[in-house]
């Protein structure tokens, strides 16, 4: 089987995402990750790897956003169970076209996972 990545479609955004969100108090980014992908996805993760850190500055307000992208082997996914904010999930090999940002970085995630883990 070849490699995809994992995508949920948004139902406030009406296009394919990465699971992902805030990093609740008392927890760690790994945890955090794993903790969206189960809600979100219903995936079970195997061993988190960094694939890059960034920082999103959002218009017209001044506010910054930082994040880590994490890269797994996908051990099981199936239903989220935030079904408030997740309409499906789904596997891909390369970057839907209808996607809930615009701003080229699934494009990019795509690209620097398939070069990385050649």
């Amino acid at each position: 089987m070849g490699r995809s990545l994992l995508l949920v479609r948004s139902l406030r955004r009406s296009g394919w995402e990465f699971p992902g969100g805030r990093i609740l108090a008392g927890e760690s980014p790994e945890q955090a990750a794993r903790r969206e992908a189960a809600e979100e996805a219903g995936a079970c993760l195997g061993e988190l790897h960094p694939l890059c850190w960034y920082t999103v500055r959002s218009a017209p307000m001044p506010a910054m956003s930082r994040g880590i992208v994490y890269v797994a082997d996908l051990t099981f996914f199936g239903s989220p169970t935030d079904k408030g904010e997740v309409a499906d999930v789904r596997l891909f090999s390369a970057p839907p076209e209808e996607l809930s940002f615009k701003d080229g970085f699934t494009e990019l995630a795509f690209q620097l996972v398939f070069s990385a883990r050649g």
